[in-house]
């Protein structure tokens, strides 16, 4: 059975566009888990929304911790999802070092052809 896991745009607190530590906050909650991630034992944590579909079943809601991009757990509920990230570690140890990814997003730039007559 084929499973597709989709996640959309990556949020601004993403790895994946480089660690900023105004993104951490000391705990996630039901208010903050969008725009913010949390660090326990220096590891950086945050959640994201996703949806699986699966062929030939129902597709289904998931949320996903995230750790340091290397590890991720899944759980049914935002509820469960929150609680494992701000339970993972009893301390938040020292904060990884900030970075940029090293490349820039920008704009894709369409002109309009010229109609010559």
């Amino acid at each position: 059975m084929a499973k597709i896991t989709f996640y959309g745009l990556c949020p601004a607190h993403s790895l994946k566009y480089g660690l900023n530590h105004k993104y951490i906050a000391k705990e996630l909650n039901t208010n903050n888990w969008k725009k913010r991630a949390i660090v326990r034992n220096s590891k950086y944590i945050y959640i994201q929304k996703g949806r699986e579909y699966v062929k030939n079943g129902k597709d289904k809601i998931i949320f996903t911790v995230f750790i340091n991009e290397d590890d991720r757990y899944s759980f049914k509920t935002l509820e469960e999802c929150i609680d494992f990230a701000n339970l993972y570690h009893d301390s938040e140890g020292k904060y990884p070092a900030e970075f940029s990814p090293g490349w820039h997003i920008g704009p894709i730039m369409k002109f309009p052809k010229n109609s010559q007559k």
